[in-house]
Parts: structure tokens; sequence; C-alpha cells
């Protein structure tokens, strides 16, 4: 039932299982994976009256694990005549089926878009707004202190002395005017970033 199956080629023991699936609940004991393989958990090897040990494909193992939670989910759906196909306990086996494939074909979209975005931010088409806001900051502040400094900067080449601080004044307005656009336009920003 599952569209995807898992592939790889690890091999492992019963044990080895066992603590692969520590946590995941009726597979994480030697004895319940035993009862798994009595209902049909697929194995490569078994140990014979010579030995050996007991070999299972954790590909194989977990395909079968999700086509069986698949099945059990669809076999608990309450099969009415006269059901509600909006209540999961009495909707119909083929309604609870045709959602199954539209939510996996949802999650197959949504797994190719976040693969497409991946490639996008390796590929340095898109970054991160996170990253955009942070290097924003940098450039403000940079620009903040350039232009705190630019008051005492153009007061020192005027030729007349007198006029120093009155142009010191009336540049330090204009920075200030800025700053306070540009404070405005950070803050902006970042209330996007959120």
């Amino acid at each position: 039932m599952s569209k995807k199956p898992i592939k790889t080629s690890k091999i492992v023991s019963l044990n080895g299982l066992a603590e692969l699936f520590k946590g995941l609940h009726g597979y994480s004991s030697r004895n319940s994976i035993q009862a798994a393989i009595e209902r049909g958990m697929p194995v490569i090897s078994r140990p014979d009256e010579n030995g050996g040990e007991w070999q299972l494909s954790v590909a194989e193992v977990v395909n079968w694990i999700i086509d069986t939670k698949v099945k059990e989910a669809v076999e608990a759906v309450v099969i009415l005549d006269d059901g509600d196909d909006e209540d999961p306990r009495t909707m119909s086996e083929e309604t609870a089926k045709r959602r199954k494939m539209a939510w996996d074909s949802q999650r197959s979209k949504a797994d190719a878009l976040l693969k497409e975005i991946e490639l996008m931010k390796s590929s340095g088409e898109v970054i991160e707004i996170g990253m955009v806001g942070a290097q924003f900051s940098q450039v403000a502040q940079t620009i903040r202190m350039e232009f705190l400094n630019l008051d005492t900067r153009v007061a020192a080449i005027i030729p007349y002395p007198d006029s120093r601080t009155e142009v010191s004044k009336f540049v330090r307005g204009v920075v200030n005017e800025s700053l306070k656009n540009l404070t405005s336009l950070e803050q902006e920003y970042s209330d996007v970033e959120e």
C-alpha cells in the first residue's frame, strides 16, 4: 500500500531490529518482533537447528509496518450503509481510501516543494528572511554610524570657522531626520520578518 518504499541494504538481527525500533510501540522487543513475524513481517532468514541468526531487511520491515498500519487504519473505520462521510468513525472504506490518497498526494506535493526550496537555497536563488533581516540590520547600523559622524566631518571642511557650529547643527538635524526614516524602515522590515 505504501507509495514510496524505503530502500536500504541494511540487514539486522532480531535484537538489532529491536534496538533500532526502541520506543516504537509493538516493535521494540525481541518478543514483539517475533509476534510481528508471525503476523507476516518479512524475514530474510531464520535460525535453523544448526543455529544462525535472524536476518531482517530494515527497508522491508519498515515498508511492511507502514502497509500494516495503513491497513489497520482503514479496517478500523466502521462501515455503515448510511455512513456520514465527514465522521471518520462512520465513513465508507472507499471514502477513507480516497482521503488517504488525497493526503498522500498533498504530502508528496509538500515534500517536492520543500526539496525545491532547499535546492533554491543551496544554489543561492533564495535566502531565509532571517538572514536578510540580520544583514539589513548590520547595514543599517553601519549607515547609522556613518551618519552620526557626518556633521563633524562636514563642519571640519567649512572654510569659515565661525560657521562650523551652525553647519554642524544643520547637518545633525538632517541626519537625525534621515535616521528616523531608516529606523522606521528597519522596524517595518523586522515586523515582516516575524
